[in-house]
């Protein structure tokens, strides 16, 4: 799926993944949607304690800003440094 910089998601920030879009009750607040590992939190008194943690959700544009948007690197030419000399030496302005 593809979606709009203006679009409502759940965003999983381990992958850096779109899950899918929001999902609304009937009182319009969006659904929370529960991640599939629980996280074992100690509190104060030294007790374990199993915390139901979310996906967070928002827009894709504010997610992308927030959780830094995963960047394919660019191939990188892969032209011999002595030819670039030598294109230099003939053509200053060469591609």
């Amino acid at each position: 799926m593809d979606f709009g910089p203006q679009d409502l998601v759940y965003f999983d920030p381990k992958t850096q993944t779109i899950i899918g879009p929001v999902e609304w009750t009937k009182a319009g607040l969006p659904k929370p949607l529960a991640m599939k590992e629980e996280e074992e939190v100690e509190d104060t008194k030294g007790e374990r304690r199993r915390r139901k943690r979310t996906y967070p959700w928002g827009t894709v544009h504010s997610l992308e800003r927030v959780f830094g948007k995963k960047k394919e690197k660019e191939p990188v030419s892969a032209q011999i440094l002595d030819e670039a000399i030598e294109k230099a030496t003939k053509d200053p302005f060469w591609d």
